[in-house]
């Protein structure tokens, strides 16, 4: 029968926005009264964070970070409601934080350099939690490779279990690039970890310090959360999670706890996309969208392979011979310690060279030099001098070359006293700073070679690196490429160690030369005058860390002179061989330029910035090619062969012809575009909903399809005396068994989607029901509808009459009765097979039952909608896309009663007033 429109539901807020707001299936927060709204502002779009009461918590720009233009396009939240991921026009996944929208991870699946076509877009994202056991839980010193692997201590174990006894790094935490918002809109920048770039899409699980021997910032001990074991809090942080995101070209992509990519699970090379997806305990389910020529296609897919864990006496055990574990372990320390590395180089460099409005250390000794230089050039420009030559002169006899050099010294504002201790203590604590930041970059480097030397070991283990592809060939470049830096992290602290314990001679010197600075604090204090020397020549200006900082020197490569006999083609020839040559020499991890030695140290320097970004670079393309390994079923190994990797790897995807497919309405397709581009200025013809609920033999997959009905009979004895011309609620059932893989059972069901017409639910006869012919109810659009949970489906629906009324409803969708429907076929043709039984009349159509439903304000006009939930939180919001109003609800309680009809009657005169005051203003 056909429910009445009741009082349920809580309201929780409603509040207007600015016209070019957007709400996406996934907005809801799952833990929290939050929702995230998308706005799209040509040729940029921003996201803003509201509280369901009406309260903006923040709005950022997350496309700016990537200095260019795009559009956002979906929204998952992870399940514990801390951060969420966002989809964007681009083939680019970001991972953002819940307090103020930073962004802690980047995928640009369109620069990867796998192959796929920068136009392909991320069409869907979904954030499960996955049965997959903690990944941290067992400890990989128990079972440590094996020891055939050179070392260069005789400590027993692996790295990790090393870490654990010697000393913790000092703590670092990672710096944050805020930004304020710009004239044109109140947007900030998304704020965002400031790692190189380099590190964009390693593959890593949330940072933990402790097992990365990384001493953690003083946490408060009232904060009980905090004050916990560092593995617990990881454990706590959803470690069991996975982002799954799917391109519109077939691709699926899983990445466990969000950032951690697994390779391309592809299922199907046609255009497709990603529709719905649940997880089980064996093994994960989805459905694709394949856009075939004649008709959209819907198909149902499972995913399984080495990740699950495998049923035993005392639980779930994952397969012990498959290592996801260690590998998950060390690719996510490596990370670490590579970027803590990389930050001290950073801060090195702002503490010396200055950067991001602040003055480096080296402008002291540098304002003093220019100043010198400008003095001598004003004296006598005629003739060239010297600073330095002047300065040794003065050193080493007492009487300086020019007498401009003597006026300085005992004139110049930085040699006052104030000024002078200025000088001496921004020079002397930069100098330990950097020193101190260096030797814990290099114990950083030298736990990553260790932590690479295990990885080396498990390369060594014939079962691990057929699954992980492991090549030591690139494990052995980047211990090699971490070596060198340390090398030159080693060679710099040197330098530092030998200019502080110059510059304080020379500023024992300076300060006994010049008259007007006291003299009683240093009649006790001597200089060496070698270790003077020494620094004003290599020291003062320019100094030797300035080479650590400066770009290379770049010599090309000798090319003869043409010989003018050669011919066009033997040029051309030579000309492609050196840059094959060159080409090579990149690929193999070869420089094709020689630095040039400098400040007479009589050998080359190398930008350690520089350095830092090439092992970063190096790791993360290795952990990447690793960590595809998990889910690509077809490899290549050290010999270029192909390898044929099914069933030996972690995720992998199959559709068996067994699990019938569902062929659509062509109008399908244009649906999905509009809703795709966020296009909704008018209601859709068709809409297309699914759900997959799994249960114990395998999957049910519900899909829903809103479509247009008109009885072409006026006036028979089984129709009305009236035609109608409504809308139908069709749902199919389809009952996916697992093992083996069949679909045993099609269900079917059409509602009518019609409201009553009275204040209280209809008393109608089993005739009149089983002739599906209400006699006091009015027809009625299906504005959205969007499943709720494994049961409920949520739907708004508004009349079509003069005055028209509106409501959300939860409608039962299990308890529906679905006629069984024989296909022998392995496609099902929803217009060929489903609809026309219900055109013949061989299957009946049914009233909608609503189980629990709430009136809505509903404006002359106004008929496109956006419905968004959170079964989880069990709230659910709306968008009016002609009122730009947002209401939200809380669908676990109810209201009943007058308090009910005011506080109906309180959001329809907010909403009201708000609309009026807002064409007022256009008005204006």
């Amino acid at each position: 029968m056909t429910s009445a429109i009741g009082s349920s539901f809580t309201p929780l807020g409603a509040f207007t926005v600015s016209a070019d707001a957007r709400l996406v299936p996934g907005a809801c927060n799952p833990e929290k009264d939050l929702v995230l709204l998308i706005h799209h502002t040509d040729p940029r779009s921003t996201i803003s964070l509201w509280k369901l009461q009406g309260t903006k918590r923040w709005e950022i720009d997350a496309v700016a970070n990537f200095d260019q233009t795009g559009w956002l396009r979906q929204v998952a939240w992870s399940p514990d409601g801390e951060k969420f991921a966002l989809g964007h026009s681009a083939r680019r996944i970001t991972v953002h934080s819940l307090a103020d929208g930073c962004e802690e991870f980047r995928y640009n699946g369109a620069a990867s350099g796998d192959g796929v076509k920068a136009t392909w877009k991320i069409a869907t994202l979904s954030w499960l939690k996955m049965p997959w056991r903690h990944f941290w839980d067992s400890e990989i010193s128990s079972h440590p490779p094996p020891q055939i692997y050179p070392r260069e201590y005789d400590s027993p174990g692996a790295s990790l279990y090393l870490f654990k006894q010697i000393a913790k790094l000092d703590p670092k935490e990672p710096v944050i690039e805020k930004s304020a918002p710009t004239e044109v809109s109140s947007a900030h920048k998304a704020p965002r970890y400031m790692t190189p770039s380099e590190a964009n899409g390693w593959p890593s699980l949330p940072p933990n310090p402790v097992i990365a021997s990384i001493a953690t910032t003083d946490i408060d001990p009232s904060d009980a959360v905090h004050s916990i074991d560092s593995n617990e809090r990881w454990q706590l942080a959803q470690s069991n999670t996975c982002l799954f995101a799917g391109d519109n070209h077939g691709g699926l992509y899983p990445f466990i706890h969000g950032t951690f990519l697994a390779g391309t699970i592809d299922s199907e090379s046609t255009f497709s996309q990603l529709r719905s997806i649940a997880s089980a305990e064996s093994c994960t389910y989805f459905s694709k969208l394949s856009f075939q020529p004649e008709s959209p296609l819907l198909s149902f897919h499972s995913i399984a392979g080495k990740m699950y864990q495998k049923a035993t006496g005392d639980g779930y055990l994952m397969d012990p011979d498959y290592e996801i574990q260690d590998i998950l372990r060390i690719s996510t320390v490596a990370k670490d310690l590579a970027l803590y590395a990389a930050r001290n180089c950073d801060e090195v460099m702002i503490a010396w060279m200055g950067g991001g409005g602040r003055e480096g250390a080296r402008e002291q000794n540098e304002k003093w030099c220019r100043l010198l230089e400008n003095i001598q050039n004003r004296a006598n420009p005629q003739k060239v001098k010297d600073v330095k030559r002047d300065l040794v002169a003065l050193l080493f006899t007492g009487v300086p070359l020019s007498m401009s050099l003597v006026d300085h010294i005992q004139n110049g504002s930085q040699t006052t006293e104030r000024n002078f201790k200025k000088w001496h203590g921004v020079v002397t604590d930069a100098l330990a700073h950097i020193k101190h930041t260096i030797d814990l970059a290099i114990l950083s480097l030298q736990r990553l070679i260790a932590l690479l030397w295990d990885l080396y070991g498990l390369a060594t283990i014939k079962s691990t690196s057929t699954y992980f592809m492991l090549d030591k060939e690139k494990i052995n470049r980047c211990i090699e490429a971490a070596s060198a830096t340390i090398e030159i992290l080693s060679s710099m602290s040197e330098i530092v160690r030998r200019e502080t314990r110059g510059f304080s001679h020379f500023m024992v010197w300076l300060r006994s030369i010049i008259p007007n600075l006291q003299k009683s604090d240093f009649l006790s204090k001597t200089y060496d005058i070698v270790l003077v020397h020494a620094y004003i020549t290599n020291g003062l200006f320019p100094s030797g860390l300035d080479s650590f900082f400066q770009p290379p020197r770049i010599s090309l490569p000798v090319v003869a002179k043409n010989n003018p006999s050669l011919s066009i083609r033997q040029l051309a020839t030579n000309a492609r061989k050196a840059l094959q040559q060159m080409q090579e020499e990149r690929e193999n991890g070869t420089t094709t330029y020689s630095i040039q030695q400098t400040h007479g140290q009589g050998q080359g320097r190398r930008n350690i910035i520089m350095a830092m970004n090439a092992i970063v670079s190096m790791c993360n393309f290795m952990f990447q090619s690793i960590a595809s390994a998990i889910t690509a079923v077809h490899q290549k190994d050290a010999n270029g062969a192909n390898i044929d990797r099914a069933g030996d790897v972690g995720l992998l995807a199959s559709n068996p012809r067994s699990w019938k497919r569902i062929l659509l309405p062509p109008g399908i397709k244009k649906a999905i575009f509009h809703e795709e581009t966020i296009q909704l200025n008018q209601l859709q013809d068709i809409i297309l909903r699914e759900t997959l609920v799994p249960n114990e033999k395998g999957a049910l997959q519900y899909v829903m399809l809103r479509l247009p009905f008109v009885d072409k009979e006026r006036h028979t004895k089984d129709t009305f005396d009236k035609p109608r011309n409504h809308q139908k609620l069709l749902i199919l059932r389809l009952a996916h068994d697992n093992h083996p893989p069949k679909t045993q059972a099609v269900g079917v069901a059409m509602l009518d989607l019609m409201l009553s017409s009275l204040a209280e639910p209809m008393e109608e006869t089993k005739e009149e029901v089983e002739r599906n012919s209400p006699s006091n109810s009015v027809d009625a659009n299906l504005l959205d509808a969007q499943f709720y949970d494994s049961t409920c489906l949520a739907i708004v629906l508004q009349t079509i009459e003069a005055e028209s009324r509106r409501c959300l409803a939860l409608v039962d969708f299990s308890a529906l009765k679905y006629h069984p429907l024989e296909c022998p076929d392995e496609i099902i043709d929803i217009e060929k097979q489903v609809l026309v039984q219900f055109d013949r009349k061989e299957l009946l159509s049914q009233s909608v039952t609503f189980f629990r439903s709430r009136a809505l304000p509903s404006f002359k006009g106004s008929d496109t909608i956006t419905l968004t939930m959170s079964s989880k939180r069990g709230v659910a919001v709306i968008l009016d896309h002609q009122r730009w109003l947002v209401q939200s609800f809380d669908l676990n309680s109810d209201e009943e009663g007058d308090e009910a009809g005011d506080d109906q009657t309180r959001l329809q005169q907010e909403s009201q007033t708000s609309l009026d005051e807002e064409e007022s203003s256009m008005v204006l």
